[in-house]
C-alpha cells in the first residue's frame, strides 16, 4: 500500500440518520442520508431503505479457466443499493425514449405530460412481464411474451377503441 493506492481507496461514508415517530395519523418513518467521501459528490436519501449501514465486503469475479480472477470490493448497505438499482433507472429512461411519444405544440406543459404518459406505458410493460413470468400468480404464466414495441402498439390500439361510456372496466362508472 503506497500514497497513491490509498487515495484511491473507499472511505467510509458519512451516514446521518433521523427517526420521526408516529403522531396522530402520520406513520413512523426512517430517514437515512448517506455521503460518500470517495466518490465524489454522491448522496443517498432513503426513506425505510436502510436499515444500517454496515461496511462489508463483495466478491468479483471475472474470466474463466486458468484466466479466472477474483478480487473483494469494499463495500455498504447504501452503496450496494445504489450500484444495484442504478441500471435500471438507465434502461427505464431508455424504454421511455423508445416510447417514441411525441407531437408538437405550444403548449409548455406537453413536455412533461408525454414523459408521464410514456412512464405509464413502460410501468405498465414491467407489470406485464412480471405477470406473464408466473412471480404474481401461477395461473398467469404465458411463455410468449410480446416485445415492447408490439405491446406498445397493441396498447395504443386498445386505448383508440376505449370508451368510458361502455362502462367495460372497474372506475368507469365514475366518468
Amino acid at each position: 500500500v503506497d500514497k497513491r493506492n490509498k487515495m484511491a481507496r473507499f472511505m467510509e461514508p458519512i451516514t446521518a440518520v433521523k427517526k420521526v415517530t408516529a403522531t396522530g395519523t402520520k406513520k413512523a418513518y426512517e430517514r437515512v442520508h448517506v455521503f460518500f467521501q470517495s466518490t465524489g459528490s454522491t448522496n443517498i436519501s432513503t426513506v425505510n431503505a436502510i436499515n444500517s449501514n454496515k461496511f462489508f465486503v463483495v466478491q468479483k469475479e471475472r474470466g474463466t479457466g486458468i484466466q479466472r480472477r477474483k478480487w473483494g470490493i469494499e463495500m455498504n448497505d447504501a452503496r450496494y443499493l445504489y450500484l444495484k438499482t442504478y441500471g435500471r433507472i438507465g434502461t427505464i429512461d431508455s424504454m421511455i425514449k423508445h416510447a417514441n411519444l411525441h407531437y408538437r405544440s405550444r403548449k409548455y406543459w406537453y413536455l412533461a405530460m408525454n414523459h408521464g404518459l410514456s412512464l405509464a406505458i413502460v410501468v405498465a410493460y414491467d407489470i406485464y412481464v412480471e405477470c406473464c413470468s408466473g412471480d404474481v400468480d401461477l395461473t398467469w404464466k404465458y411463455n410468449n411474451v410480446m416485445d415492447f414495441h408490439t405491446f406498445r402498439d397493441r396498447l395504443s390500439k386498445q386505448g383508440l377503441f376505449y370508451r368510458p361510456r361502455n362502462v367495460k372496466y372497474p372506475g368507469d362508472m365514475y366518468m
